[in-house]
């Protein structure tokens, strides 16, 4: 019998780690669905949004203009 581990990241694809933590959940479909895209997309991006802003903002380490 083959032993599955738990890995960081997303893999190759980037769906990876999505797909797997959907496959182990035992909620109903969509609220595994739901669940999984703000975990792996919603949380992230906001985060992101949130870091970004602060890091331009607030302590002026960069501008618009690197990008």
């Amino acid at each position: 019998m083959a032993v599955l581990k738990n890995l960081a990241g997303f893999g190759i694809i980037g769906l990876v780690g999505p797909i797997s933590a959907f496959r182990f959940m035992e909620h109903s479909p969509l609220l595994s669905l739901l669940m999984v895209f703000i975990a792996f997309f919603v949380v992230p991006f906001t985060i992101g949004y949130i870091i970004n802003t602060f890091y331009m903002k607030v302590l002026k380490l960069y501008d618009r203009d690197i990008f």
